[in-house]
């Protein structure tokens, strides 16, 4: 397995793709907090987070994160490379090494945003929280301390976890199609589907109970104020589901006819 993903990450690491991705998500991110500092201080006006909106690390993960899970998971299958893998694992642990490179993918893309939450955080700017993102929460709390800055980056990680099961859909996807661009396509609007169902569920209480077992819980995203209880259990429910989306990958894969 180990040397599996030595390779992916090898090859990963010299794509094109994951490049261009970090430079689009790094000018989102940059647009992103910039933005919400100039509402913040009144140089934009309130009416222009709507379109702010689309530079948040939600877009970034629908769009660029699907598109690169297409491509560290659905690649190989689509151009045949996976039969020199197969030849040295089994298909569960070649599944096992893709769900940790869409892992990886995910958090490349919401790395821009991590890095300028903290930075915002330290430098201490005003930031209005337009949209409620965890990374915007944290960038927003205004604390530089020690403790406010290793509370936050517990609180990323846990978030990015989160995010990862969000569009964890992305991986079954890919095995079934074994198109990268399908991939993103599924990723970017089952993303904004998803988040309309959730929506929809929350109007009453039946809904509301059964979203809060899952990564669209109504009490998302979270917060510095957030309890340790909160974060354990929607750390928790992410492992689950993601586990989840690996068992059914598996399902697809193990009897798949690779030609």
């Amino acid at each position: 397995m180990s040397n599996l993903l030595r390779a992916d990450i090898y090859v990963l690491l010299r794509s094109r793709v994951l490049w261009i991705c970090l430079a689009v998500s790094a000018a989102m991110a940059a647009g992103f907090y910039l933005s919400a500092h100039l509402i913040a201080n009144g140089t934009y006006d309130t009416s222009v987070s709507g379109s702010v909106s689309g530079f948040a690390d939600p877009m970034a993960l629908s769009l660029l994160g699907s598109l690169l899970v297409g491509v560290v998971v659905a690649s190989d299958l689509e151009n045949r490379t996976v039969h020199d893998r197969l030849l040295a694992a089994s298909r569960s642990v070649l599944v096992s090494v893709k769900a940790v490179m869409a892992l990886i993918a995910v958090c490349a893309v919401l790395l821009p945003y991590v890095v300028g939450s903290l930075m915002c955080l330290v430098a201490g700017w005003d930031v209005s929280v337009f949209i409620a993102t965890t990374p915007l929460e944290v960038a927003a709390s205004n604390g530089g301390s020690v403790g406010d800055v290793t509370s936050s980056i517990s609180l990323l990680v846990v978030s990015t976890v989160v995010s990862f099961a969000r569009l964890g859909f992305c991986l079954p996807v890919a095995f079934a199609t074994r198109r990268p661009l399908v991939t993103t396509a599924a990723g970017f609007v089952g993303g904004f589907l998803m988040d309309s169902l959730a929506r929809l569920a929350t109007q009453n209480d039946f809904g509301t109970s059964v979203l809060k077992a899952t990564p669209w819980s109504p009490d998302l995203p979270l917060t510095l104020d957030s309890s340790s209880g909160e974060i354990m259990a929607a750390t928790g429910i992410a492992l689950a589901f993601i586990a989840l989306w690996v068992v059914v990958s598996w399902l697809i894969f193990r009897k798949a006819d690779i030609n």
